[in-house]
């Protein structure tokens, strides 16, 4: 999901288990990282806008602890909303 971003992104990391964006301007974008019971997504523009956090439905809100959602279940419904929210969150640009 993330890798579509990548065009208007720079790679920083892309090993097994692990892949993050940064943006131009050197700031993270997103990172997903498998941990042993879960995987995290780290999407940083969302703590950087409020409007774009206040966004966000029950069921993402409802797997967000501290910086990171995490998925324990790859047939979670929330994680269709992820594309929405990585989409909105590159369309903040740069700031």
């Amino acid at each position: 999901m993330i890798a579509v971003h990548e065009p208007q992104m720079q790679l920083e990391r892309d090993e097994p288990g692990d892949y993050s964006l940064i943006r131009m301007n050197g700031r993270p974008f997103a990172r997903t990282k498998v941990q042993k019971k879960h995987v995290g997504l780290y999407l940083m523009p969302l703590h950087e806008n409020q409007d774009l956090f206040d966004s966000l439905n029950a069921g993402l809100k409802s797997r967000l602890n501290g910086k990171c959602f995490r998925f324990k279940d790859e047939d979670d419904l929330v994680i269709d909303s992820i594309p929405v929210l990585l989409q909105a969150s590159a369309d903040l640009g740069e700031d």
